[in-house]
């Protein structure tokens, strides 16, 4: 059975209005029906059957739902994008953080390393002025034991010197016996 639908007919049935052939691409349709069937009885007389008619629909149906399809693949490879992207801009983020951190702690540490450089300098200087003060201390020990010892050494050779050619008799000795060592050669210089 055939029936002949006019292009308002099929606005009002699909719900479309003027829209200058928008709407979901139902116009490339429409036009590829017209051409087909010899323009919707314009000429030959031929027009839409209703089987036509319901294949255009299910096209269009078709159509929608692939457009519908796509719009939500892009949604979602868009979604997917932008999160993939802030996600990328949190590790850039967090990888600048950690590099912030870093450099912070190394120059920490390097503060750190002068003060004990400082402190191990500062410890060793001590140490070896301590050092020189003892070992100067002990220096001037022995000088002065060295000065002490050569002066009762000179002390020594003094009295002797004065004592030389002086006779010198024991004290203790009571009676006399003759010549007794005591006597000569005291200072032990030939005298």
């Amino acid at each position: 059975m055939e029936s002949n639908y006019s292009l308002s007919d099929l606005a009002a049935v699909t719900g479309e209005k003027n829209e200058c052939f928008g709407g979901n691409g139902w116009w490339i349709i429409l036009l590829f029906l017209f051409i087909m069937n010899g323009g919707f009885g314009w000429g030959n007389n031929q027009g839409l059957t209703q089987a036509q008619m319901q294949q255009g629909f299910d096209t269009q149906e078709i159509t929608r739902k692939l457009d519908g399809l796509a719009n939500g693949l892009c949604d979602g490879f868009y979604a997917q994008n932008t999160t993939m992207l802030n996600g990328l801009a949190n590790v850039n983020a967090t990888v600048n953080q950690a590099r912030a951190d870093a450099q912070q702690c190394c120059c920490e540490t390097n503060r750190n390393i002068d003060a004990v450089r400082y402190e191990n300098a500062k410890n060793t200087c001590d140490v070896i002025t301590a050092g020189s003060e003892n070992t100067q201390k002990i220096l001037d020990a022995i000088t002065c034991n060295r000065m002490a010892d050569m002066q009762n050494q000179i002390n020594q050779l003094q009295l002797q010197a004065a004592l030389c050619g002086v006779v010198r008799y024991p004290n203790a000795t009571t009676y006399s016996a003759g010549v007794t060592p005591f006597f000569g050669n005291a200072c032990g210089c030939g005298c």
